[in-house]
């Protein structure tokens, strides 16, 4: 019996590569056109270079213009910090040889005495025909302001910080003269009470500030942006004491934190270092501008304002504070401020 044909489905043809894929589209080819002679090519945004601003330097926590505290070792309560400002803008005559001569020097002295809110003693020698006349100026953080025992005053105090600003602000074709700037934790010497001191007599306690191998010299040129210097710890012990507030300080209780004379009754607290700035009689008129600061904490009478706001004084282990006060001292060198 003949077998009859078994019909067979038809096999499906493989399609071609190029007609299972659409094909890919050629990107248009844009002529670019040729550089200008002197023209610099711009990269692609995504090509630049990103560079990082410059960055302003850190400040050192005993530099007033920080807004950080000083912890302490041990809990010691509620204390209130307080930063003053005093400003001062000063011209210097300048020095010319001729015998109707008339300059200005100055000096400064600023610390924190811990005991008030005086911050720093300026001294102004003016020469006229020969003649010298030292003028003596005290300046006084408004806050702190007060005499002890209102109810504007705190009753405790401590101290924290103290520094001086000096900006140049002469046209620079103008800007000279010669600026000094030591910055000790030991005491000078006067030869006589500070308010009974002759122009001769100060004249002598500039030439040893000048004259020490520690003082750093600068010229005018060198302040034309403002440069700040700063104390540091003298002595931890009394840095650490809280005492009663004195209200503001003539020049002869001040000088006694920064200075010894023959005659002087006793040693007082010199919690930390004096700023000693002197700026020597410049060849053409200088005008500067000098900014005192204070740091503080205070207490205050239980019915006010900022005893109410007062919070507790932060605290750190004594290595912390050690190595604080130690890069501390090393910021405060006037030859960093360069």
């Amino acid at each position: 019996m003949a077998r009859r044909p078994v019909a067979r489905a038809p096999v499906p043809r493989r399609a071609k590569a190029s007609a299972a894929r659409p094909k890919a589209r050629r990107a248009a080819v844009v002529a670019r056109k040729a550089p200008v002679a002197g023209r610099r090519l711009r990269a692609a945004p995504n090509m630049r270079r990103l560079t990082a601003m410059p960055s302003a330097p850190a400040l050192s926590p005993f530099s007033p213009l920080s807004h950080l505290p000083i912890p302490v070792g041990r809990s010691v309560g509620k204390a209130l910090a307080l930063t003053g400002m005093r400003r001062n803008e000063v011209q210097l005559l300048a020095f010319t040889p001729v015998l109707a001569q008339a300059y200005t020097s100055n000096i400064y002295f600023v610390t924190n005495t811990g005991t008030s809110g005086t911050v720093m003693a300026n001294l102004s020698t003016t020469t006229v025909n020969n003649v010298a006349t030292t003028t003596s100026f005290i300046q006084t953080i408004a806050l702190l302001n007060s005499a002890a025992g209102t109810a504007a005053s705190p009753t405790g105090i401590r101290a924290m910080k103290a520094g001086v600003g000096i900006v140049n602000v002469t046209p620079s074709l103008s800007r000279g003269g010669r600026v000094f700037v030591l910055n000790s934790d030991s005491r000078l010497f006067l030869a006589n009470q500070p308010s009974l001191m002759t122009s001769a007599q100060w004249a002598t306690v500039a030439s040893s500030i000048r004259d020490h191998p520690d003082c750093s010299a600068f010229s005018g040129n060198d302040f034309s942006s403002q440069k700040e210097f700063f104390s540091h710890i003298a002595d931890t012990v009394e840095y650490e004491n809280f005492n009663n507030y004195q209200g503001p300080d003539t020049l002869d209780t001040f000088m006694e934190h920064v200075a010894t004379w023959p005659g002087a009754t006793s040693e007082t607290e010199r919690p930390m270092s004096c700023v000693c700035v002197l700026i020597d009689p410049p060849p053409a008129n200088q005008d500067y501008t000098v900014s005192v600061h204070g740091s503080y904490y205070t207490r205050w009478p239980l019915n006010t304002v900022a005893n109410l706001v007062t919070p507790e004084v932060p605290t750190a282990s004594s290595e912390s504070l050690d190595k604080m006060a130690k890069a501390g001292k090393a910021a405060s060198d006037p030859e960093r401020r360069r």
